[in-house]
């Protein structure tokens, strides 16, 4: 079965630095070349039998196509504020759909020269899709494997900025500051030590809690829970629960008994767990 969630988290992903105008033009480009390249060495779809003095001009109208579509549908998604995994599958459909549209009018009204019947649009698409698949396949997964390499990864601005070390899942502050910060796939999540509030563990990732600007955030972030409390366990954070990692500095109100709690905090309506073979370890921060 497929985990649905899993691919949630996936189409999350931040791909850092995938729009810019510049990058748009160049993968246009060589989408629409990669096109063209496609159709006259090939010549799929009757196009070897299509017989016209500018055959090889008429058909660089179609790789024209697909480079406008490109563009107009990076133009679409530009006010996106984080381009994720998502985003960028969007702007794949965006472009296919508007492609078809465009190579049907191409094709009806200057390449094949005849009345406009809608129901050509269903075959344009298969057409254009049977184009488009190989050539955006490996434009898509080359983007996800330029994107995912772990990059040199700057700390926040600080008048004496920590030095920071990446290794697997991880990032970790050198020099024991309050600043904690953690890799988060090709980005790096960085928060105050006093800031953090509570983290569930969710198999591979974490959904951690804790303030920005004075507002409860949440990300989702790739990493186990027990790396995540290697870097954050001090006199206040502990485990008191296989799931859950708390401050107990952020505790607002505490509910249950010796038998077991749930712990609140301000600001949200999530809460965490305390389990009770765990009560042993943190009851005396439950007590105080």
């Amino acid at each position: 079965m497929i985990n649905s969630m899993l691919w949630l988290r996936y189409g999350q992903q931040v791909m850092p630095g995938v729009f810019t105008f510049r990058n748009s033009l160049r993968h246009a480009f060589l989408l629409g070349v990669s096109c063209y390249l496609f159709l006259i060495i090939f010549q799929p779809f009757g196009t070897y039998n299509f017989e016209s003095s500018g055959k090889y001009f008429l058909l660089a109208g179609y790789g024209v196509i697909f480079a406008f579509s490109y563009l107009l549908a990076s133009i679409l998604l530009s006010n996106e504020k984080k381009w994720t995994v998502r985003t960028e599958l969007s702007r794949m459909l965006l472009v296919y759909l508007s492609a078809t549209i465009f190579n049907f009018l191409y094709n009806s009204c200057i390449v094949s020269q005849v009345p406009l019947k809608w129901i050509n649009v269903l075959y344009m698409g298969g057409y254009t899709i049977s184009l488009y698949v190989p050539i955006g396949l490996i434009y898509f997964l080359t983007l996800i494997k330029t994107n995912w390499k772990k990059p040199n990864i700057p700390v926040p601005n600080a008048a004496a900025p920590p030095q920071l070390s990446v290794t697997g899942q991880r990032a970790f502050v050198v020099d024991k500051s309050s600043i904690v910060c953690v890799a988060n796939g090709s980005q790096l999540l960085c928060f105050g030590r006093q800031d953090f509030i509570f983290a569930k563990s969710m198999d591979n990732y974490c959904e951690a809690y804790f303030y920005e600007d004075k507002i409860v955030k949440k990300e989702i972030i790739r990493i186990t829970l027990g790396k995540l409390a290697e870097q954050l366990m001090d006199a206040d954070i502990h485990r008191c629960h296989r799931s859950y990692l708390v401050n107990f500095d952020k505790i607002l109100t505490k509910e249950g008994n010796a038998k077991g709690f749930l712990l609140r905090f301000a600001d949200t309506e999530e809460y965490a767990l305390v389990s009770r073979s765990m009560l042993p370890v943190v009851k005396s921060y439950l007590l105080s």
